[in-house]
């Protein structure tokens, strides 16, 4: 197993630590230590800390982010460098209401979800570390006194957000994040010329670019797997097992192998695969993402069983992602979301061959025979999670099922005869059964599913969940469009 490492600094420590070091106009006397193969220029690029002389300004305590443009936050989940979601706190400090998705402001930082970039990874874990590590986060737009938010084009809130370790911080206390990715050498100042922060932002970039670090190094990210490419199974990757051939006499064996992403504040372990698919179905949510499959025999039985996987497009259009029973070549990166395995970084041009792309086999439109399951097969076993599957005889039930009318998420708990099991929806995705077209919201939500005396069938994927707080564990239904849920009247 090829492990990829790169000497980080230890990202909380610093990160904090170097804020705590000098103010006003004086410079601090340590170096950011940098990955291997980078060198700072010591003794001759700027030594301010920029992110010391950077200050909260307006009092955050009791404000409403969404009227007043700044407010302490709980964090709900990193998401990557320069993205993360979070929750609004109530007047006893309690997170509440839907989550909001939050985009850094003025930075943009390597992609390490969709795509996979140089220092991604590294960009991804300094964020992380610095906001799971936070006693306290604030967020706040780009305005000196208090304003409704911004929102970018694919509506995400634009912030600036600010943490500290202090349990009973001043306004003092707070160091911006964005500007340590800046002041790190791990994004650019990008955007920022109407900020209120810009020229600490240009300075910031300016000293990055003068010390190399990171994006300025010029260097190979070692944590990045376009080097060595896993040739594989989607059954070896759901299994965690991998073929080993020996390269003197060709024998092959199977053996344990653990394809989950690995992070530590020192290392990535990610993995490049290349495997062989059907797509079972396309999926649109900002750009083209399927559920590909293939069907192997059982380790143990020897009997044909379907394995599936989700691949993720990163919001981008890929012809090959849009068409069911298309056989695949599939070549992308092993990375990880709630729980569940996933291929991200696809390549694909529709115009020319692009080395280390996907390639297409067979263009074969013959439809997809999702397998007939349970509820209970759902909830007693993961082997069909990223599967597309049909659930018969279902009905909703009332207990455990909520509804967020903020976010227009849904959970519902359904059942057949078996036993029971969760499905998610949004609102945007069902429409009511009457064909009016007519959306279901919060108010009918439960009507909608729980109609005394009818039930209905489920095609469609299973996803399995795991909660932020990793208390919740579960599979779950996951209702993507009209199609998914079939009423039996």
């Amino acid at each position: 197993m090829v492990k990829l490492k790169f000497a980080l600094l230890a990202l909380a420590g610093f990160a904090l630590a170097s804020c705590g070091g000098t103010t006003g106009g004086e410079s601090s006397s340590e170096a950011i230590s940098v990955s291997d193969g980078t060198s700072s220029s010591e003794g001759t690029c700027d030594t301010t800390v920029y992110s010391d002389l950077v200050k909260l300004k307006l009092d955050y305590k009791g404000r409403d982010f969404l009227k007043d443009g700044i407010a302490e936050v709980a964090l709900q989940r990193h998401v990557d460098g320069d993205t993360s979601r979070v929750r609004l706190l109530d007047e006893n400090g309690e997170p509440y209401g839907a989550s909001l998705l939050c985009r850094y402001d003025g930075i943009n930082t390597p992609e390490s979800t969709g795509d996979i970039q140089d220092w991604g990874f590294a960009a991804s874990r300094f964020t992380k570390h610095l906001t799971e590590g936070a006693a306290h986060i604030v967020i706040s737009s780009n305005y000196n006194e208090y304003h409704v938010p911004d929102m970018d084009g694919n509506d995400r809130y634009l912030v600036y957000v600010w943490v500290t370790t202090e349990e009973n911080p001043t306004l003092d206390d707070f160091k911006m994040v964005n500007l340590m990715l800046v002041e790190a050498g791990l994004s650019p100042a990008q955007g920022v010329s109407d900020s209120i922060y810009s020229d600490y932002f240009y300075d910031a970039d300016f000293k990055a670019q003068c010390e190399g670090n990171y994006i300025w190094s010029g260097e190979v990210d070692p944590e990045n797997p376009d080097d060595e490419t896993y040739s594989t199974t989607i059954q070896e990757l759901v299994e965690n097992k991998r073929t080993i051939v020996d390269k003197e006499t060709g024998e092959q064996e199977l053996v344990d192998f653990d394809w989950t992403p690995k992070a530590t504040d020192t290392e990535t372990t990610v993995y490049q695969v290349s495997f062989e698919c059907y797509v079972a179905a396309s999926y649109y949510d900002g750009g083209d993402n399927a559920y590909v499959y293939m069907d192997y025999p059982d380790y143990e039985t020897g009997e044909m069983r379907r394995y599936g996987l989700y691949i993720f497009g990163g919001y981008k259009s890929y012809l090959p992602l849009r068409h069911p029973g298309w056989h695949l070549r599939v070549i992308g990166t092993i990375t990880e979301f709630g729980g569940n395995l996933q291929i991200t970084n696809f390549k694909y041009n529709d115009l020319y061959e692009l080395p280390g792309a996907t390639v297409i086999l067979e263009r074969n439109d013959a439809e997809y025979v999702p397998v007939t399951v349970t509820a209970a097969d759902i909830a007693n076993s993961n082997r069909y999670v990223n599967q597309i599957v049909r659930v018969e005889g279902l009905h909703g039930v009332e207990k455990d099922s909520w509804a967020d009318e903020s976010s227009g998420a849904y959970s519902l708990c359904v059942a057949d005869s078996t036993g029971s099991t969760m499905l998610r929806a949004q609102d945007s995705a069902i429409a009511d059964r009457n064909q009016a077209g007519v959306r279901i919201n919060h108010t009918n939500f439960l009507d909608y599913f729980t109609v005394e005396g009818e039930t209905f069938t489920f095609v469609g994927p299973v996803q399995h969940y795991v909660s932020t707080s990793g208390k919740t564990v579960e599979n779950q239904l996951m209702a993507l469009n009209n199609d998914t849920v079939i009423f039996d009247d």
